[in-house]
């Protein structure tokens, strides 16, 4: 059996064992999504469609009210050979296969026969204009071959143009989830003691499975007491509630479904305090604003999402409060940790050029 041969074999057993969602009705073609990315050197967007398309009638192309979306990844990897990813979502968890072959374009075919199963059992499973040769086994010599006569040119016949094809998501384009959900978590820094926060977050993320693949995070929290710093007969109670916005530029994958992202962030905040035991008490409310970084690490299984945050935050002028000119009640430290643990929902997304 020939390389392309094995590939094939490949492919339909992995056919036989995928768990996507049942195929739709032998005269009814199915609406899906494609999102390709491929190396250079790779076969492109549009040819690995027509690859597909050329199998079976029944994939239908569609920007969106898609039934299901193919995420095909290509790349070379060392040692000369290529590697690819099919994930499939649908209604229910993503399903991935991953693919190994001599070539990009080669693994490319087999991928592409895989998706044309997987959209309709009775797919061709036969080499297809678009599948790239394969080496032959050195042949017995023959006799020399002349090439034939030039034809006439009155009975040269142009060559039909090719059939327009269905119109291919372009890759360049952008798919956005949104994400709310409750958030929890534990701070140093903003009170005299590690105080307990609760509040929301919400959540804007670009849904490739790229390097560079953007996520927004607005969360507003609020301590859910105030806290005392007393020195003598002396205190104040402080209490604290803020907003926090970050920006993960980059998604580290663990899997198909957990990603690592490393954030910048700005805080917002208001402190309130009231003096006890003083000579002149007073009630006080000062906003401050920090900087700092997070680590974000998201578990999602659409539609609900896990996400823990750890953080570490400066405030840009740490707040004193005191009783007098030598009597500190509480100093806010120069750098604050806070750990924050949110459960939510991905309820729709977004399609961006």
């Amino acid at each position: 059996m020939t390389r392309r041969g094995e590939l094939a074999a490949v492919a339909a057993a992995l056919c036989a064992s995928l768990t996507f969602a049942p195929p739709a009705r032998a005269e009814e073609s199915e609406p899906i999504r494609v999102v390709y990315q491929a190396q250079d050197g790779c076969p492109s967007g549009a040819s690995f469609i027509a690859d597909v398309q050329e199998r079976t009638a029944r994939a239908r192309i569609v920007e969106e009210g898609e039934r299901r979306v193919f995420e095909i990844i290509l790349e070379n990897v060392p040692a000369g050979s290529a590697r690819g990813t099919l994930v499939v979502r649908g209604d229910g968890r993503p399903s991935t296969r991953v693919l190994d072959g001599q070539s990009c374009a080669e693994v490319a075919s087999a991928l592409a026969l895989i998706m044309a199963l997987t959209i309709d059992p009775r797919a061709s499973t036969a080499p297809t204009s678009i599948t790239p040769p394969t080496a032959t086994p050195a042949a017995a010599p023959a006799e020399p071959v002349h090439p034939p006569e030039p034809k006439p040119a009155e009975e040269r016949v142009e060559p039909p143009p090719p059939p327009a094809s269905q119109p291919l998501v372009p890759t360049t384009r952008a798919r956005w989830v949104f994400g709310v959900g409750p958030e929890a978590g534990v701070r140093t820094g903003v009170l005299p003691s590690s105080a307990l926060l609760l509040g929301g977050l919400i959540i804007v993320s670009d849904d490739s499975r790229a390097l560079f693949a953007p996520s927004i995070r607005l969360a507003l929290g609020a301590a859910t007491s105030a806290q005392t710093a007393q020195v003598g007969t002396s205190a104040v109670v402080v209490n604290w509630f803020g907003a926090r916005s970050e920006l993960c530029p980059l998604r580290i994958g663990l899997s198909a479904d957990v990603a690592i992202r490393p954030c910048a962030l700005v805080e917002i905040g208001s402190t309130s305090s009231r003096g006890e035991g003083v000579s002149d008490p007073q009630d006080q409310s000062r906003a401050g604003v920090g900087g700092g970084g997070s680590v974000d690490v998201r578990w999602e299984l659409r539609p609900f999402f896990v996400s823990g945050d750890v953080l570490l935050i400066a405030p840009f002028r740490p707040d004193r409060y005191y009783a007098g000119p030598g009597t500190t009640l509480y100093q806010q430290p120069q750098v604050g940790v806070g750990f924050a643990l949110a459960v939510g929902v991905l309820p729709f997304s977004a399609s961006i050029r």
